[in-house]
Order: C-alpha cells, then structure tokens, then sequence
C-alpha cells in the first residue's frame, strides 16, 4: 500500500504561537505538550473534518529523544526541596501525556504510541507510522518529533562541547495518509530504509549526522534538526527529495517525491 504524505509541520518554540481555539486545551500543558499540539493543530486543522475525528483507523506515533526534561527536572526540584508535588506537573513529566493530550483534543482513537531514542527517534517512529498504514490498521496518522531540551543540558553541553551548534527546542508534524488526494500537494513516500550500529563508544551528546538532502550537505549534533530540515524542502513543495542520514550509530534513506 502507497503512503503518502498531505501535510508538514516545523517549527521552534521561540516562534510558537497558541491558537485562539486550542488556549482552552493548553492552559496548563507545558512546552512539551504545547509543541506537540499546535504542530498537530497545524496540520489536522486544514485536513480533517470534526466530523471525521473519533475513526478509529487514525492513530498517532510521537517520538522524541529527550522528551519533556525541563519537566522532569522541575519535577525533581520539587522532590529534593520535599515541596509538595502537583500532580499535573507530575503527569506532564513523561512523553505519554502529550500523547493523551492529543489524542484527548482532536479526538484520536486509533493506536497512539510514544517512543523515545537517541538514534533517529522521527524516522523510527515514520517506520512504524508506515508499517501501521501499509499493513491496514490505519488509513491516517501523524507522526510527530518534539524536543524542549533543558537548561542543564545546554549548560552541560556549553561546558564540554562549547564549539558545537546549538540544540533548539521546537517540533516536526507530519500527516500521513493511505488515500490519494485531489490536491497536488501531496507527497508520495517511495522508500524508508534504516540502518542501525551496534556501538558501545557512541556519545549522543556530540556524535554528528550528516544529513545529504538533494546533494546539499548539513552536519549537526542536534537531535530534531535532521526532521527538520527535510520538513522545510517539503514545505516548499518541491518535486523530489532524496534524504540519506549518516552517523556512527546508523544510517536512513529516505526517498519522496510530489505525487
């Protein structure tokens, strides 16, 4: 079965702006969850008609390498002060709870899953989005990559690897689909292919991916940027991608183009 791609999402949370009907749903949620969200909204908001929600052939695949550690770390401040601890902070701190939060607000029913990874967690979670509609037990889904990161991560990356670029927290989204549609903005994946290494000496923290998106070359250390960086040639709509992912941990090949 085809699967094909009928909307992107990218953006950073310096630039996130809440819509006026999602303020509601986010009045508590933290940036994690306020990410993922609006990057759902983003993409759902223009496809999906209410009508359409509550399907259980829609599912949901959010992955992330750091999840929602600015949380955790408030969390555990909160812990060693012996302060008492909100329950609500406490369930934001892991990634499942952007999960039910997105499947709460847009009424997702489908499988609806989390993973997180330190090696190439957006394209994983695409393999397993792919495998879920090719197979039949979804028709539609989003898959999604969000990061928040942490203020000691950053300190503790400035302080041992202060030349390296710097982590931005922000999001992916992508809708995918198993129907062609009419309009023809619509991509058309024609190969996912991952390769993982076996390694023992890999540092996550400053081993590169060198991400070759139509012979255009880009080395980085930051987990999101990969996702990211393809989701913007997508947004330009053009007419065939080519993404090859190189690191000492693994490699992805990644064609699509406009169908």
């Amino acid at each position: 079965m085809t699967v094909y791609i009928s909307q992107v999402y990218a953006g950073l949370l310096t630039e996130l702006e809440i819509p006026v009907d999602m303020a509601k749903h986010l009045r508590r949620a933290d940036d994690f969850i306020r990410l993922g969200t609006v990057a759902a909204h983003e993409v759902l908001g223009r496809n999906i008609s209410p009508d359409a929600r509550g399907d259980i052939s829609q599912g949901l695949f959010l992955s992330t390498f750091a999840g929602p550690m600015d949380t955790n770390f408030s969390v555990l401040r909160e812990v060693a002060h012996r302060n008492p601890l909100s329950p609500t902070l406490f369930s934001h701190s892991v990634a499942n709870s952007a999960v039910g939060y997105m499947a709460n607000t847009f009424n997702i029913q489908g499988c609806a899953m989390s993973y997180t990874d330190f090696e190439f967690p957006f394209f994983r979670a695409l393999e397993q989005a792919m495998m879920a509609i090719e197979s039949g037990l979804l028709s539609s889904c989003l898959v999604l990559q969000v990061e928040t990161y942490s203020q000691l991560l950053e300190d503790v990356r400035q302080k041992n690897y202060a030349e390296e670029d710097n982590w931005q927290a922000g999001a992916v989204c992508w809708l995918l689909s198993s129907e062609k549609s009419t309009a023809d903005n619509q991509f058309k994946i024609d190969r996912l292919s991952i390769e993982g290494r076996n390694r023992s000496d890999v540092n996550h923290l400053l081993d590169k991916e060198e991400a070759l998106i139509n012979e255009e070359l880009f080395r980085h250390s930051d987990p999101l940027t990969s996702a990211y960086l393809l989701s913007e040639r997508l947004q330009r709509r053009e007419e065939h991608l080519h993404c090859t992912l190189e690191s000492v941990y693994g490699s992805v090949h990644l064609d699509i183009r406009l169908s």
